[in-house]
């Protein structure tokens, strides 16, 4: 009733250092200062409310605003920077199924459910990856261009297992320690593949032909400084230009 009411008209009421207003009627709620820092205690949970219609909360250090809950926006709003400290994940999923932490080493993402996917939708713009150059630098080594819808990679790529590709593959170089096989990914030993083999510097084609044609319209030559060894035919439809030819028992131009 309007009796229990008690009405401050102007001035405050005051607490000294240590003592505590008290809430409730088992006291569940104390507020009090010991003239260094403020202390807000609760028994239970504690709730801070705005009544008003899509009213904000605000936590502030001083008239700085460091976070905000806005009610119209229905969202957080982080004015500084959120730090987690080593070992302290950032959890997503209603199970907890993927987490960014940092364990003091290296930065982690784990994930226990579902694919990671990563989308840029902002229109021909790329996804690129940087690392450290060796220098102190950083340089690109992987770019998804998503003007050109390609990929590109800027250093030497090293693979232990088969690289395939269902379209064509373009390159300026191919290098390869020992072998370079080229040709069913599978190893069928009966499929079409050529073979370079550094040991011996020899190339070899197996279980097809070898053509040379025209590439976008242009004509274009087979230049050969090494002996050619053939076991079985070798046949052209223009014109085989050498300069020695070998005696041998045959040789046989097919038209």
């Amino acid at each position: 009733s309007a009796a229990n009411v008690l009405v401050f008209d102007g001035g405050h009421f005051r607490f000294t250092t240590d003592t505590e207003a008290r809430f409730g009627s088992s006291q569940i709620l104390r507020i009090s200062s010991d003239n260094t820092d403020g202390d807000i205690r609760s028994a239970g949970n504690l709730k801070l409310r705005t009544t008003t219609a899509d009213g904000d909360i605000l936590f502030q250090s001083g008239s700085t605003e460091f976070l905000r809950l806005d009610g119209g926006d229905g969202h957080f709003i982080i004015s500084k920077e959120l730090q987690f400290l080593n070992n302290i994940p950032a959890r997503f999923g209603t199970s907890n199924n993927s987490q960014i932490y940092h364990d003091a080493a290296q930065l982690r993402i784990d994930n226990s459910i579902g694919d990671i996917d990563i989308f840029n939708f902002a229109n021909n713009k790329d996804i690129s990856f940087f690392t450290d150059d060796g220098t102190g630098s950083t340089t690109e080594y992987l770019r998804f261009d998503g003007g050109d819808v390609s990929t590109i990679i800027f250093t030497p790529l090293t693979a232990s297992g088969n690289i395939s590709a269902s379209g064509t593959i373009f390159t300026n170089k191919i290098e390869s320690p020992t072998t370079l096989l080229l040709g069913d990914p599978d190893g069928n030993t009966s499929g079409a593949r050529i073979s370079v083999n550094q040991s011996n510097n020899t190339v070899s084609v197996f279980s097809a032909d070898l053509v040379v044609g025209q590439i976008g319209g242009a004509e274009r030559n087979l230049n050969v400084t090494r002996h050619i060894t053939a076991s079985g035919n070798i046949s052209a439809s223009g014109t085989i230009i050498g300069n020695l030819v070998p005696q041998i028992p045959k040789v046989e131009l097919l038209s």
